[in-house]
């Protein structure tokens, strides 16, 4: 058998990953994301590589579609398929397929029907195949899928393929980080060798992240000072992922104080708290959030079900927040302080050299996060005509709460898994080349997918 291997974006880059696969009788997409900009730049956002004109032709004839998880570099151009005459399922996990639809249907907020209508999401949503992990599931004839847990994201997969003999793994975003919410991947170790791994590249510049419990006890000390200064914390997170792990954090170690000094969430975040709630149980989140949550109050749930957890509308709210003496805790999107809430807060807080604000997430190069980590003092905040400057005073503090597998344990990990060839992805160009030299000092054939046919025979 020939396997054919194209890259449709994601092969050279972060961002809208999607990796075509086909054999004679067979096509198979993993995901199909979409790629955004700091809007300083002003670059529309990328779509997978596939021409305009030859975009009902390639969906129509494609047989199957597989994500790995629900982030939008991930999943964002899905319903672009069925707009463009795809006819097939898509697979992904339970958790997935409900974090999918928010992103979708925030996309139509944002983007309006640029890649796709809310027709297309309904189809979309009626042809999802929702999946448990370890479960391998037939596809066709001639291939079969299991997802396993790749530690990300709630329901975030690692993709093991069984293709007429051979089996193939698509890493997706893949962690080794023990959290509060999540145990790390969980691949089974196979006496088989796989043909080849199609392996994210995205951290290879970090060789060991920070430890989780540091990150963590230096955010629990950021409000504990926030307290004693009866001032402000603010913390801008992406809506998915980051805002539970620290929401989780910060309910489980401050618990009785939030009684009197509440938590604040804005933007989109109470949306997806939703989700998560629906999948606390050990099939999904770490069994030891949910002892924790038990132990501590039997009346909880879930850490987000916290009386002292208060979601936040409208500026005048903020402004009532921010102008009270009592000390309190915001969390709000943007995660790169791009857009959303959390530039109301900061407009109304950056003077403030007693507040805080913590930076919890990776900062692309040109974004706001990311000049203010640079020492930049002065940022625009606001949309169109509102835009203004403002002075950055308050005190800026940086945790890391990678979602990613670092760049020693990437290498441990495909050293350690029988295989044949690897391609590594989701990353830029110096980091998946200098995985790849490493990796050959390993005695392993590791290539940089190249957005073009390779081929594994």
């Amino acid at each position: 058998m020939t396997l054919k291997i194209l890259g449709l974006g994601g092969a050279k880059e972060v961002g809208r990953s999607s990796f075509l696969l086909t054999e004679d009788n067979h096509s198979l997409l993993l995901d199909a994301g979409l790629k955004l900009f700091p809007k300083r730049l002003n670059i529309p956002p990328l779509e997978p590589n596939i021409p305009l004109n030859e975009r009902k032709e390639f969906f129509s004839s494609l047989d199957s579609m597989l994500v790995s998880h629900a982030h939008l570099d991930h999943i964002g151009y899905i319903p672009a398929a069925y707009h463009y005459g795809y006819t097939g399922k898509v697979y992904m996990t339970k958790p997935t397929a409900d974090l999918a639809n928010y992103v979708w249907e925030d996309g139509l907020k944002i983007q309006g029907d640029r890649f796709y209508n809310k027709k297309d999401v309904n189809l979309t949503n009626r042809n999802i195949v929702k999946l448990d992990y370890n479960n391998k599931i037939k596809i066709s004839d001639k291939v079969s899928a299991t997802f396993h847990d790749a530690g990300h994201i709630l329901g975030s997969a690692a993709i093991e393929l069984e293709w007429d003999g051979q089996k193939i793994l698509y890493t997706g975003d893949i962690s080794d980080q023990k959290s509060l919410l999540h145990t790390g991947y969980h691949i089974p170790t196979s006496n088989d060798k796989f043909s080849f791994i199609i392996s994210e590249a995205t951290n290879h510049h970090t060789s060991r992240h920070t430890p989780r419990e540091k990150s963590s006890k230096g955010l629990i000390q950021a409000a504990l000072d926030t307290y004693k200064r009866k001032s402000k914390l603010i913390i801008p997170a992406f809506s998915m992922g980051r805002s539970q792990e620290v929401l989780s954090i910060l309910m489980t170690y401050l618990d009785d104080l939030l009684y009197s000094y509440p938590i604040y969430i804005a933007g989109a975040i109470n949306k997806v708290n939703k989700i998560y709630r629906k999948f606390f149980n050990s099939n999904w989140i770490n069994p030891k959030i949910i002892e924790l949550v038990k132990e501590q109050d039997s009346s909880l749930k879930t850490p987000w079900d916290h009386p002292g957890l208060k979601e936040v509308r409208g500026f005048n709210t903020q402004k009532r927040i921010m102008k009270s003496k009592k000390p309190c805790i915001i969390i709000s999107t943007h995660g790169m302080l791009e857009t959303g809430p959390v530039h109301g807060f900061l407009s109304l807080g950056a003077n403030k050299k007693e507040n805080i604000l913590a930076i919890v997430g990776y900062q692309a190069s040109g974004s706001i996060g990311a000049d203010i980590l640079a020492g930049v003092k002065t940022i625009e905040l606001g949309y169109g005509k509102h835009v203004k400057k403002y002075h950055i005073d308050l005190e800026i503090r940086k945790y890391s709460f990678s979602g990613h597998i670092s760049r020693e344990n990437l290498q441990k990990f495909l050293t350690n898994t029988q295989t044949d060839q690897i391609f590594t992805v989701h990353g830029d160009l110096n980091s998946m080349t200098h995985l790849r030299n490493r990796l050959k000092n390993n005695g392993l054939i590791a290539t940089v997918l190249p957005s073009m046919e390779s081929t594994s025979t």
